[in-house]
């Protein structure tokens, strides 16, 4: 006889002829009642299977016989958290993983910074770029407003009101300043001047005539100003053609200039481009391993 008690959970195995209540193969029952006897009353909400003393060969525990259904959904619960073990753990670098990375990391980086070093250009070449810049800027408005291109396609508002134009610069390389005066075509015939731009250097800035010229040129037609020529980078090392000088808190400054030689050439590479103070210098000076403690002026004709 089964030791089964209240609340126990049953599943029927095999139908016997004393088998009431429609009960069949399968079905799941629980203990509702023991007799006295020991005798076991199985019921369902349809009904109750009584048994006596071959009632083991009727029913069985479930937690003894587990439907197939549910020890197949068990074992896909225990191969899913297995595999969610098993990844967690191989997200989880090694050591050797860890390093593995960094050396890839590291040279991917090296070569990242041996390309970005190959680009890299000195403050003398990026000025040298925007000096060329302006340059190209002056040439296409002067040609805009030459006429050529036609009225109708014109960008200048100045060349829409009045024209063909001509432009005459004015250059003080002692005020350091640029004036564009943009005259009609035949300025002999036409002298008023209908647009004027005015380019001033910074103080600490060092002076350049074309890029004055690109910068009153454009403020003389009316257009826009590319913000290129108002922050150019300055040079820092000496090249031929440059105007250098003593600094500011020195008496010779701006009285005595020289213009850079042959500084790839010959030790005393500088020669006197302006000597105010009479005859005190000699005509030729050494620059040594570099500018040292002169400035530089005046980059209009430098050799870059």
């Amino acid at each position: 006889m089964a030791n089964f008690k209240v609340g126990d959970k049953v599943r029927v195995v095999s139908i016997a002829t004393h088998a009431m209540s429609g009960f069949k193969v399968g079905d799941i029952c629980e203990v509702t009642n023991v007799n006295a006897r020991g005798l076991n009353r199985y019921g369902i909400r349809r009904g109750f299977l009584h048994g006596y003393a071959n009632e083991e060969n009727l029913t069985r525990h479930i937690a003894d016989t587990p439907d197939l259904t549910a020890r197949v959904t068990e074992l896909e619960a225990e191969v899913k958290a297995l595999k969610a073990q098993l990844a967690g753990k191989a997200d989880k670098p090694t050591l050797a993983m860890t390093l593995a990375d960094a050396a890839d990391s590291m040279t991917k980086a090296m070569q990242i910074l041996a390309k970005v070093g190959a680009t890299v250009k000195t403050p003398n070449q990026r000025r040298s770029d925007v000096i060329k810049q302006a340059r190209a800027y002056v040439e296409y408005l002067l040609t805009e407003i030459d006429g050529q291109l036609g009225w109708s396609r014109t960008v200048i508002p100045l060349y829409r009101r009045c024209g063909r134009l001509r432009v005459e610069f004015v250059v003080n390389n002692d005020k350091r300043t640029v004036v564009a005066l943009a005259r009609l075509g035949n300025m002999q015939k036409h002298p008023e001047v209908y647009g004027k731009g005015i380019a001033k250097c910074a103080p600490g800035d060092v002076f350049n005539a074309d890029i004055g010229k690109a910068i009153a040129l454009g403020r003389a037609l009316g257009v826009d100003v590319p913000a290129e020529f108002f922050k150019a980078p300055q040079p820092t090392e000496a090249v031929d053609g440059q105007i250098i000088t003593f600094p500011t808190y020195d008496g010779w400054h701006r009285k005595v200039n020289y213009r850079v030689d042959g500084v790839n050439e010959r030790e005393y590479c500088l020669s006197v481009a302006r000597d105010d103070i009479g005859g005190e210098i000699g005509m030729r000076a050494y620059l040594g391993d570099g500018l040292g403690h002169l400035v530089i002026i005046d980059d209009t004709e430098a050799q870059y």
